[in-house]
């Protein structure tokens, strides 16, 4: 019976290298826990784990064509998840950093020049939402403004769990353009609101 598993699995995979999308889905569904349980263990929060498993099967599908299905597909996925963990862990320990200097350089703390730094984020936000197309936008609402989880948004779209993914990462990487053009100053700001 073992086996017979990894030879399905194996055809699942050689599935997934040539673009099919139920492929990714079942694969997906059979490693998704593996991969929160492993990201929690390292990052020790459900929200930011959750969140790290989905980027974990963008980037799955992003290298697709690189996957050798007579390879160890375990050690591939979760070498995948290993090096977004530790950029992660580099990107807070940068943004610690920066906060530190911020601190240093800037001792007194000006609640009137946060708040209109937040407003202007989210008004520059909200017109790089409304510049989304219509689907990008509506997932992209219904993930962050609603809560709801790939999954839910897949089933009431009625789009796979990739599409969702696919959706999710355009719009994220057209509101950072966005923001790099109208509003640089916001970025990092925005970066910390959205994540």
């Amino acid at each position: 019976m073992k086996d017979f598993d990894e030879s399905i699995l194996k055809h699942t995979i050689s599935q997934l290298c040539n673009g099919n999308e139920a492929a990714f889905n079942e694969i997906y569904f059979l490693y998704r826990r593996k991969v929160k349980g492993y990201s929690l263990r390292l990052i020790r929060n459900p929200e930011e784990a959750e969140e790290l498993t989905q980027i974990v099967f963008i980037r799955l599908w992003e290298k697709r064509a690189s996957i050798d299905p007579d390879k160890n597909f375990d050690a591939f996925l979760f070498t995948i998840t290993r090096n977004l963990i530790m950029e992660e862990f580099r990107r807070k320990a940068r943004f610690s950093s920066y906060e530190k200097t911020l601190v240093k350089d800037e001792p007194s703390h000006d609640a009137i020049d946060s708040y209109m730094d937040y407003r202007d984020v989210m008004t520059v936000s909200g017109k790089a939402i409304a510049s989304l197309p219509a689907k990008s936008k509506q997932v992209f609402e219904l993930s962050r403004e609603h809560g709801n989880s790939y999954a839910h948004i897949s089933g009431k779209l009625n789009i796979s769990t990739n599409t969702v993914h696919s959706h999710m990462a355009k719009s994220l990487k057209h509101i950072r353009r966005y923001f790099s053009v109208y509003s640089p100053e916001t970025i990092l700001i925005f970066i910390l609101i959205i994540n």
